[in-house]
């Protein structure tokens, strides 16, 4: 839920003009609620930051960002570690059937029923 609303803020920001946005920028920036003009922004910054129940939630939210960030992280590095996987499958097939039938290496692609438009890339790779 925290995530979302973050991201809704995000998003939020990306609607405002130029102006708008650098002085958004800059008031999530100051570590000083002091130094910011806005008397309730000042206020809620000054609750993320100074706040020890505030600084603990902030925590929990970067803590949570991070978390999904690496839940993501992983799913993508497993993906691309199953396709490398499944390619050198293909390549070790490719050459045994190679070795032990004397096929070409066209006619173990064919065999194997690589499409035609990725046989040239496993070509590439023998």
């Amino acid at each position: 839920m925290r995530l979302l609303r973050i991201k809704e803020r995000s998003v939020a920001l990306r609607g405002l003009g130029t102006t708008a946005r650098q002085e958004s920028l800059y008031t999530f920036c100051q570590s000083d609620p002091n130094a910011i003009d806005n008397k309730m922004l000042a206020d809620r910054v000054r609750y993320w930051k100074e706040n020890p129940e505030g600084v603990h939630k902030m925590c929990e939210i970067l803590e949570e960002m991070r978390n999904e960030a690496m839940r993501q992280g992983m799913e993508k590095g497993m993906e691309k570690g199953m396709e490398k996987g499944a390619e050198q499958n293909l390549l070790d097939n490719v050459r045994s059937l190679m070795e032990s039938v004397g096929w070409t290496a066209q006619q173990a692609l064919d065999t194997l029923k690589v499409p035609e438009s990725d046989q040239a890339k496993y070509l590439a790779m023998l």
